[in-house]
C-alpha cells in the first residue's frame, strides 16, 4: 500500500457533484422569490428648489424720508450659504424696504430715517455672524 495513496475526498467530492444543480436550483427559486415580492422603487429623488437670486447691490435708490444702512459683518465665509442666510434674514426685519448682501461682508439696507439702525444690527448678529454698523 505505499505505492498507492488513498483519495478520501472523492466520495464527497462526487456527493457535491450531484447537490450543486439541486443548490443552485434552490437559489435561484428564492431569488425569483425575492423579485417577485419586491415592490416598484420606494426612493424618490429629491427635487431642487429654484435657485435664490441674492441681490450684492442695491436695485433701488432711497426715498426722499429713506436713508441707506451699511453694516459689516464678522464671520461671513465665502459658502455661498452665509450670504442667503443674512438676506433672508434681512429682509424679515420690519421696515426694511430693500437689502443686499455683498461676498465682502457688507449689508445694505433701504430704511426709514427714523429707523432704530441698532435694531437692524441686533437682527443681523446671530449665529457666527456680528453685525457693525457703519457711521
Amino acid at each position: 500500500m505505499r505505492g498507492r495513496s488513498v483519495d478520501t475526498a472523492a466520495p464527497h467530492g462526487r456527493a457535491m457533484k450531484k447537490l450543486m444543480p439541486i443548490l443552485l436550483l434552490a437559489a435561484a427559486v428564492a431569488t425569483g422569490y425575492v423579485v417577485y415580492r419586491t415592490q416598484g422603487p420606494t426612493y424618490v429623488a429629491p427635487s431642487l428648489a429654484a435657485q435664490e437670486t441674492i441681490p450684492a447691490r442695491l436695485a433701488a435708490q432711497p426715498g426722499s424720508d429713506e436713508v441707506v444702512r451699511v453694516l459689516d459683518i464678522d464671520g461671513l465665509c465665502d459658502c455661498g450659504g452665509c450670504r442667503g442666510k443674512l438676506y433672508r434674514a434681512l429682509v424679515e426685519v420690519a421696515g426694511v424696504r430693500a437689502g443686499a448682501v455683498d461676498s465682502a461682508g457688507c449689508v445694505s439696507a433701504i430704511v426709514s430715517k427714523d429707523f432704530d439702525a441698532a435694531a437692524l444690527a441686533k437682527a443681523l448678529t446671530f449665529g457666527q455672524y456680528v453685525a457693525h454698523l457703519r457711521p
